[in-house]
């Protein structure tokens, strides 16, 4: 969803876009977390399921690149949306929020980091301090987030906090380093993942490989409401490596996603670069009608046997060109009918 700043009529009709949305970030050193706030917004109320019924995809929000301040490895985060006293407000008004880092690529595909991600069935995570996602101060990232707010009541002002916690660089012995990984069942590059299910049961698949060895410590997953299991399989073999399936109620609507933690009982399953997987997402859609808009893929950790063999970001690389082209058509849209709304400080 995109809104335009107002038309400045002079001999042509010019759009201007609105101003950023404040971010804050704070460094906790007692806590040992990072503090983003992000706000704040006004949040209309949309009706139910609007995002099923739109004819168009709704658009993540850019809140703001920001310059991630120490170097350090990162192990989960936590989320709340406030007010602007700091009283916390329903999280379901998160659709979803992603944290991209602009100076890695992802283990799976050539584009840009996905730091972190959440959606509103998303629990908080943090992982033990065995291991943790190396950051370098000086990392540009920016921040995300699709609101749906369907409490049939307006927010005036509403804030996303992301707490994140981090480990002390002297710890001893030193975490293991894991990479964030992400596979998506329609991943689309410059566009959007989300695809359409028709009335029934029905299982869509992607397949990929890895660009250097190692094996996942942690595994989760984003399904949309109707969504009845997720699974990662070895083509070779045939041998599932994760099954996710997620918690519904009566009605089929997600209500929670279980992760994996394959690290605490030994190593998780290991990825190899000359074997190709597969991701295998299942929809039962009893509405009678195609279901748009939804989305299947798994997320979770993957420790390298050796980090230094990630490949670099290639700026030429038209995967990495039609990605930025996309983040940059949203960095410069606007802030869609989420507005910013004006307010002092943000909450702490």
């Amino acid at each position: 969803m995109l809104v335009v700043g107002p038309l400045c009529l002079v001999a042509v009709a010019l759009v201007q876009s609105p101003p950023p949305v404040p971010v804050a970030v704070r460094v906790d050193s007692a806590r040992r977390e990072v503090v983003i706030t992000a706000g704040p917004y006004r949040l209309p109320a949309n009706p139910p399921h609007m995002h099923d019924e739109m004819d168009h995809e709704p658009e993540d929000l850019l809140v703001q690149q920001f310059t991630w301040p120490i170097t350090t490895w990162i192990r989960g985060f936590r989320l709340q949306v406030v007010d602007p006293a700091g009283r916390q407000l329903p999280r379901s008004l998160m659709h979803h929020m992603s944290m991209m880092n602009f100076d890695r690529r992802e283990v799976v595909y050539p584009i840009v980091e996905r730091l972190l991600g959440a959606g509103r069935e998303t629990g908080d995570v943090v992982m033990p301090r065995t291991a943790g996602v190396p950051v370098a101060a000086g990392h540009r990232l920016g921040l995300y987030i699709m609101w749906d707010n369907q409490t049939g009541t307006e927010v005036p002002a509403a804030y996303l906090r992301v707490a994140i916690p981090w480990i002390s660089p002297r710890q001893v012995p030193k975490p293991a380093a894991a990479l964030p990984f992400l596979v998506d069942v329609n991943f689309v590059f410059g566009g959007h993942n989300s695809f359409t299910v028709p009335p029934g049961r029905s299982t869509r698949t992607y397949e990929f490989s890895v660009p250097l060895a190692g094996h996942l410590l942690a595994a989760g997953g984003h399904l949309h409401d109707h969504g009845t299991s997720l699974r990662l399989e070895d083509t070779r073999s045939g041998k599932t490596l994760v099954r996710i399936r997620p918690k519904r109620d009566g009605d089929g609507r997600i209500v929670g996603m279980p992760r994996k933690l394959f690290g605490i009982r030994g190593r998780g399953p290991r990825l190899r670069p000359d074997r190709v997987y597969r991701l295998v997402v299942e929809y039962d859609n009893p509405t009678g009608e195609p279901l748009p808009h939804v989305m299947g893929s798994i997320a979770g950790l993957f420790v390298p046997d050796d980090v230094r063999q990630l490949p670099a970001l290639d700026p030429a690389d038209p995967d990495y060109r039609a990605d930025m082209t996309w983040l940059d058509r949203i960095q410069n849209g606007g802030a869609g009918e989420h507005q910013h709304a004006h307010h002092g400080d943000p909450p702490r």
